[in-house]
């Protein structure tokens, strides 16, 4: 297996670009880094689109479980070009792109009894913790207006501890359509 020294290379930049919000939107994917986290993407049949470990992180036994992959998809590179693309200080050396899964939200008042919608949340930690309540629920969808954080942030995604891959995510175009949506269906508004 090639290992990539450089940080000019094209997957290496495009794991990099993918830090930017108008990237991972144009893209469609999104960055989950540290061995706990892409192990959940595994478990939870996420699409991953591409895997880079560092050479260090190459003998890590849940690192080599990790490998299953086509091996298109799977890239070594040292430890610095890692580096150069780690959102994290101290890496473990395994991060993946994935694909996102976002539901149309003209069919979750049908598959979900409990929505929770994120009205202009700013704070990446916040809305990684809601995320994680929502999974807490059970079967519950997360419905995110324009003005709130990229859910696919890179603190968020952290935030969530993984929950991220089993909450159903919708994204509302205006806060008038979504709300008229939510009464025409049946659900009671809630506010705090």
């Amino acid at each position: 297996m090639d290992i990539i020294r450089s940080k000019d290379n094209s997957k290496i930049k495009y794991v990099r670009n993918l830090n930017s919000k108008k990237f991972r939107d144009e893209e469609n994917a999104f960055v989950v880094e540290g061995i706990k986290f892409v192990n959940e993407a595994f478990n939870e049949g996420a699409d991953i689109k591409l895997l880079l470990i560092s050479e260090e992180a190459l003998n890590k036994n849940e690192v080599k479980e990790m490998m299953c992959l086509d091996e298109n998809k799977v890239l070594v590179c040292s430890n610095q070009v890692f580096d150069s693309v780690a959102d994290t200080i101290n890496s473990q050396g395994v991060l993946a792109v994935i694909n996102k899964n976002i539901k149309e939200n003209n069919h979750i008042f049908n598959e979900y009894k409990f929505i929770i919608m994120c009205d202009r949340i700013q704070d990446p930690g916040n809305l990684g913790t809601i995320v994680r309540i929502a999974d807490a629920f059970g079967p519950a969808a997360l419905l995110l207006n324009k003005g709130c954080v990229d859910v696919f942030n890179p603190k968020v995604v952290r935030a969530s501890a993984g929950a991220i891959f089993r909450v159903p995510l919708i994204y509302a175009e205006t806060d008038s359509e979504l709300i008229n949506s939510i009464k025409a269906n049946g659900f009671y508004i809630v506010s705090t």
